[in-house]
């Protein structure tokens, strides 16, 4: 299996940062191929532009070396890892960007038919899987009114009572294929203790080993 982890927090000493290094032990103590992006720091090189230009709208294709690198990192996964801090019910524009330019078509989904015929979509990412840690110092009772209309998402109904729950599942991953996605809220993060924080991370790689979990593919399957 090959996993693609993306994190974006501009401190690299974050919580986020953490969170995503735990999520990259697990994944590479079960023995899958990881590929990691840490995208503020390649923007501060100069690396990645997040502005979707209407040009390249137009025409359906990315002429960006990095662009190209990141589909491909896509297109050859079976699992994504994303960690971000909730900013403004959002995910950091940075990764809205990111986004915008690289789940495109041809990537992620793409529109097919024979001849004639109308297009249908084809969620090219079907069969993946897909985990999400987003903090944010919010408190989970702060949306406690929304919590029954997202009891059908999980087992556990205050992990996805926040917007960015619906924001993952239904309009990104469930448009591209992705039905095996899970959504962890980090609450009050601001007002959390160092004990919180380390349980926390503990239970990131606990869970992210068991979404991931399973025998490895052998050096030659992760080779092709």
């Amino acid at each position: 299996m090959r996993v693609l982890v993306v994190v974006c927090h501009p401190d690299p000493e974050s919580l986020s940062h953490s969170l995503a290094a735990a999520c990259l032990d697990a994944v590479s103590d079960i023995g899958h191929a990881v590929t990691l992006i840490d995208l503020y720091h390649e923007h501060a090189d100069g690396q990645f532009d997040p502005v979707l230009s209407h040009q390249e709208i137009l025409r359906r294709f990315s002429f960006d070396d990095t662009v190209q690198r990141y589909s491909r990192d896509v297109a050859s996964a079976d699992g994504y890892i994303f960690v971000h801090p909730d900013w403004w019910g959002m995910p950091p524009a940075l990764l809205k960007g990111w986004l915008d330019r690289v789940f495109r078509p041809g990537v992620v989904y793409d529109y097919e038919a024979p001849d004639f015929l109308p297009k249908q979509r084809v969620k090219l990412l079907a069969g993946r899987r897909a985990f999400v840690v987003c903090t944010t110092d919010a408190k989970a009772e702060e949306f406690a009114d929304d919590r029954a209309s997202h009891q059908s998402e999980a087992s556990n109904p205050m992990e996805v009572s926040h917007p960015i729950s619906s924001v993952w599942r239904r309009s990104i991953f469930g448009f591209c294929g992705i039905e095996d996605a899970q959504v962890r809220v980090l609450w009050n993060v601001r007002e959390s203790t160092l004990r919180a924080r380390r349980r926390w991370i503990a239970d990131v790689r606990s869970e992210t080993a068991r979404i991931f979990g399973g025998h490895p593919k052998s050096e030659e399957e992760t080779k092709g």
